[in-house]
């Protein structure tokens, strides 16, 4: 197994990197903290806002859940809207 920093080769098991001091993360841990997730990007779609919080929160750490999670609370954003637009119309010219 080799750095992903300094290049160095390390014994399998190894926390930190022998050459560099860095921390060692498996691959495996890495995919698996960070895949795309239905059930937040639908819970986006539902309520924008928390999509857009959990957008900014996780853009840097956990991207793919980030992306599914913005994409989410846009489509729901634009949903909004367009349910929201004629009905206030309606409303308008009914009082007014």
């Amino acid at each position: 197994m080799k750095c992903s920093d300094c290049g160095g080769k390390i014994p399998a098991g190894a926390k930190y990197c022998s050459y560099c001091g860095a921390e060692i993360k498996s691959v495996f841990e890495e995919k698996s903290m960070d895949a795309p997730s239905a059930g937040f990007a639908l819970l986006s779609y539902l309520i924008p806002p928390a999509g857009f919080v959990f957008f900014l929160v996780w853009k840097k750490k956990y991207p793919l859940k980030a992306k599914y999670s913005g994409i989410g609370a846009l489509i729901g954003l634009i949903a909004m809207a367009l349910l929201l637009v004629p009905s206030m119309y309606r409303l308008w010219k009914l009082f007014f």
